[in-house]
C-alpha cells in the first residue's frame, strides 16, 4: 500500500510538460501588455462579428465575477461594481491594463483573506452549535448580493452553518466538521495567494470568449498543453482516478489494466503525499498542492518511471 512510509515505482510521468524535465508550470506569456492584442484577435477572427459594445463587456465582466464569487459571499455590491468596471476597462482598452489587473488581483486576495478569517472565527467559536433555523437561497442567481458588511456577515454565517450541517450529515462529528471547514478555507486561501496576474487574465479572456457564443472557450497555456497531450496520447498516467480532500491527493479508483492495476499495490483511498521522478529521483511533497499540479507531476512519457 502506498502510505507515509512506503513508495512504489510505476510506469508513468517523467515530465510536467512534453520535453521539459522541470516540475514548474508551463510559462504563461499572457500579461497586461499582450492581453489587448489577444482580445483584438478574438474580435477580428471569431465568426461572430458583433461589435465589442457595452452589453458584451458587461456580460463578460459579470461572467468573470461569477467565476470568482459564485456564492456572493466575497464582495459587497460596491466591490462587485468596481471589479466589473475594472474588467470592462481591461477588455475595452480604455483603462491601463496593468492598473486594472492590479485592482482585480488585490481585491480577490483581500476578499479571500477576509472570508477565511470569518470562517475561522465563526466555525471555531466556543460552544458553537449548528443553527437549524437558518434558511438559505441555494440558487445563487436568485441570491441577493450584500450591500453592507453586516449583510455580508449574515450571509457568511448562513454558509458556515449550512456547510457544517452538510459535513455532519455526511458522518462527521461537529468538531471534525469545524476543523474540516477551516482547513478547506485555509487551502483555498493558499491557492489564491499563489495565483499570478496571468491567471486572472486567463479568466477574463475565458469569460470574454464565453459571451461570443456557447461553443467558444479560451485555452490557457496549461489547458492547451493538456489538450495536445490528450490528442497525441504522448503522455500516460499511472491508471488511477484521483481526488482531493483536506489537502491530500487520494486514490478514488484504480483503472483496470493500467500501470497501478498491474503493479497491484496501490489501493483505493491511499493518500499520495510525495511524487518523485525516476527510481532515484528526489521526491516532491504534494500535500496541499493543487490536484492539477499533482497530476502533472505524475503524468509522463510512456516507459518512464514515477515514484
Amino acid at each position: 500500500m502506498w502510505n507515509l512510509v512506503q513508495q512504489l515505482m510505476f510506469t508513468a510521468a517523467m515530465v510536467a510538460a512534453v520535453g521539459d524535465p522541470a516540475f514548474a508550470r508551463a510559462p504563461n506569456l499572457l500579461d497586461c501588455a499582450t492581453f489587448p492584442m489577444l482580445i483584438d484577435r478574438f474580435d477580428t477572427m471569431h465568426i461572430n462579428k458583433a461589435p465589442r459594445d457595452d452589453a458584451r463587456l458587461q456580460a463578460a465582466a459579470e461572467g468573470f465575477l461569477k467565476s470568482h464569487d459564485s456564492t456572493k459571499a466575497l464582495f459587497l455590491q460596491s466591490e462587485a461594481d468596481l471589479i466589473i468596471s475594472s474588467v470592462k476597462g481591461l477588455l475595452s482598452g480604455k483603462q491601463d491594463s496593468c492598473k486594472a489587473l492590479g485592482v482585480i488581483g488585490k481585491m480577490r486576495r483581500d476578499a479571500q483573506a477576509s472570508i477565511e478569517t470569518y470562517v475561522k472565527n465563526t466555525a471555531m467559536e466556543y460552544g458553537l452549535k449548528i443553527d437549524r433555523s437558518i434558511e438559505i437561497q441555494l440558487d445563487t442567481d436568485k441570491r441577493a448580493r450584500p450591500k453592507t458588511n453586516a449583510e455580508r456577515d449574515a450571509l457568511r454565517r448562513k454558509l458556515v452553518h449550512f456547510q457544517l450541517a452538510r459535513y455532519v450529515r455526511g458522518g462527521k462529528t461537529l468538531m471534525e466538521a469545524r476543523e474540516k471547514l477551516v482547513k478547506r478555507y485555509e487551502l483555498f486561501s493558499k491557492r489564491v495567494t499563489e495565483w499570478e496576474n496571468a491567471d486572472f487574465l486567463d479568466d477574463v479572456v475565458d469569460a470574454y470568449a464565453a459571451v461570443l457564443d456557447p461553443h467558444s472557450t479560451y485555452f490557457s497555456v496549461e489547458q492547451l498543453e493538456d489538450f495536445r497531450i490528450n490528442m497525441r496520447l504522448s503522455l500516460e498516467g499511472i491508471g488511477a482516478v484521483l481526488r482531493q480532500d483536506d489537502g491530500f491527493t487520494i486514490v478514488q479508483e484504480i483503472v483496470k489494466g493500467g500501470a497501478a492495476d498491474r503493479q497491484g499495490k496501490l489501493k483505493n483511498k491511499d493518500r499520495i503525499i510525495a511524487v518523485g521522478q525516476g527510481r532515484n529521483g528526489e521526491t516532491t511533497d504534494v500535500v496541499d498542492m493543487a490536484l492539477s499540479d499533482v497530476v502533472r507531476l505524475i503524468r509522463g512519457e510512456k516507459g518512464t518511471e514515477v515514484k
